[in-house]
């Protein structure tokens, strides 16, 4: 094995988006924790595309080229923050507190597609981390390790994580943070729910219904109302709250996102309706789990909260915050999946397997067709084909000034 790991090694040098790709399979099939290591060569590997990225004018990557570009006047990070309040241009993400200096770091470098590269990194390595974990510690097997992680990468295809990156960080350290608690459950990692808000301000909902479900010793339906009720309430008076500070453009960005503002053609209402099955189905699955350790009396509150932001996302419904919160939760309905097959791998019944594997089989095909309309208009500055067989020294060397 070590063999194999220097060569590896080595390959990632040589043709290091080949290594990456190798490394993901090494990361699913050892046990030991050397499959961290082919977790992190996969991470770093296969985020270089990042590197050569070149986006069209809708994309939201412009965008933040066009921004970095205004934040390069700036001469420090409280110089930073001043030119952020005072530029309308800038003044739309002032919350995404981290996310902007991070853009102002990279500013200073003049190459500005290291942002989707860190981006990338910072997404990929939160959503995997957790499965690696699971299946390093033996409570996945290889099967279900390569069943997670492919629908978790399908879901954040690489034009989501170059183009949606305060939301694509901000769910997945949301994902990572949900995971640290749910295996230690030491209420301090609660407190790091306030690092994805600092990347993207939309997810403060998933945050603030976490902590609530996470604070009550008990979740019945008495605890439950009053926070659905609450949710209600607040649709619907988010648009009296006016003026300028956080709970103000919290207010605006829910009026905003209220409604489904998108015009979309066929081919996108297509995409919204594979979005909305995929989410359906990998929820259908947890629910069989769920169902089973109830049988077991093994339930956890991880499965409660599951159910409770299921019934967020029908409340939500006909909204861009239902668009956007099926990848929030999907996201906990695997993480639930990947907790509970310990406790229900003995209690599953053949039926059971046999249609949570129809149910896969549906999602991840559905997943990949959504991947596929993503990526397959994507342009880089370098031939595809150069780009995935060239070194790491000239990968680096000529990235795009």
């Amino acid at each position: 094995m070590y063999y194999f790991i220097f060569i590896l090694i080595l390959l990632l040098l040589i043709f290091p988006i080949p290594a990456a790709i190798v490394s993901f399979f090494g990361m699913g099939y050892f046990n030991q924790k050397v499959s961290y290591l082919f977790m992190f060569i996969f991470v770093l590997g296969i985020s270089l595309f990042a590197l050569y990225y070149s986006p069209n004018i809708s994309d939201d990557f412009y965008r933040y080229q066009q921004n970095m570009r205004i934040m390069r006047a700036a001469t420090g990070i409280p110089d930073l923050f001043s030119l952020i309040n005072s530029n309308t241009t800038l003044n739309y993400q002032s919350d995404s507190i981290l996310f902007n200096i991070l853009e102002y770091f990279i500013t200073k470098t003049s190459r500005f597609n290291l942002l989707p590269y860190i981006s990338t990194v910072i997404t990929y390595g939160s959503i995997l981390f957790p499965l690696v974990d699971l299946k390093v510690h033996g409570y996945i097997n290889r099967i279900v390790f390569f069943w997670l992680s492919i629908q978790t990468l399908l879901l954040f295809s690489l034009f989501f994580t170059f183009n949606t990156m305060r939301w694509a960080i901000a769910c997945a350290l949301f994902f990572l943070i949900l995971y640290f608690y749910n295996k230690t459950q030491l209420k301090r990692y609660l407190y790091l729910f306030v690092i994805p808000i600092l990347f993207h301000l939309g997810i403060i909902l998933a945050v603030a219904l976490t902590i609530y479900f996470y604070f009550i010793k008990k979740v019945s339906i008495k605890k439950v109302l009053p926070a659905l009720l609450s949710l209600i309430i607040y649709l619907n008076i988010a648009k009296l709250f006016t003026g300028t500070g956080t709970i103000a453009r919290i207010a605006q960005m829910t009026t905003g996102y209220s409604t489904d503002f998108m015009n979309r053609n066929t081919n996108g209402l297509i995409v919204v309706f594979l979005h909305r099955l995929v989410t359906i189905l990998i929820i259908s699955s947890a629910m069989i789990y769920i169902y089973r350790k109830t049988k077991a009396k093994t339930n956890s509150k991880l499965d409660r909260v599951l159910i409770v932001f299921t019934i967020c996302l029908i409340l939500l419904s006909g909204s861009m915050i239902q668009n956007r919160y099926l990848l929030v939760v999907s996201l906990i309905a695997l993480l639930d999946i990947g907790m509970s097959y310990f406790n229900t791998k003995l209690v599953l019944t053949q039926f059971d397997v046999l249609l949570i594997l129809i149910m896969t089989l549906i999602s991840v095909s559905a997943s990949s067709i959504i991947a596929y309309a993503d990526v397959k208009d994507m342009m880089f500055s370098q031939p595809f084909i150069e780009v995935f067989f060239s070194n790491i020294f000239s990968l680096l060397k000529n990235i795009p000034i």
